[in-house]
């Protein structure tokens, strides 16, 4: 397991680092992104997997359970449904 972890390590400074100005822009001024991401922790559930961003494009948070504080709702909710 370690081995392909390293090899996908490298893959991704192949790819993602050498030769990208982007990504040597972000480590040395460093970043202010406009999203922050609350995902599951599942590991199937990446967002940098589903949304494939720019390095830089938003900040992510795996949360597990209930952990997150919940969010101040836009539109209020439908009433429940009443299945009597």
């Amino acid at each position: 397991m370690a081995n392909l972890l390293l090899k996908g390590f490298k893959m991704f400074r192949k790819e993602n680092y050498e030769g990208n100005t982007l990504m040597k822009r972000l480590v040395k001024d460093g970043q202010s992104p406009d999203y922050f991401i609350i995902s599951c922790i599942d590991s199937r559930s990446n967002p940098g997997t589903i949304f494939r961003p720019e390095p830089g494009t938003f900040f992510a948070h795996k949360a597990m359970a209930r952990s997150s504080a919940p969010i101040k709702k836009v539109q209020p909710s439908p009433p429940p449904c009443n299945s009597r």
